[in-house]
């Protein structure tokens, strides 16, 4: 199974800047952790345990 998660920017005060946005993928990296955790998913799905938020 895949699950696709993003953020859309919508109406808001935040400043569109790399903190923001890391802090949104921090968020995002968080949950799927979890879910995978819960999922018993080998290897958490390849997900590291602490996000790696280099820009490519």
């Amino acid at each position: 199974m895949r699950i696709q998660g993003g953020f859309g920017r919508g109406k808001s005060d935040a400043p569109d800047t790399r903190e923001y946005r890391n802090m949104n993928m921090q968020i995002l990296h968080a949950m799927t952790l979890k879910l995978v955790k819960e999922l018993d998913c080998e290897n958490n799905g390849g997900l590291p345990e602490i996000p790696v938020l280099t820009p490519k």
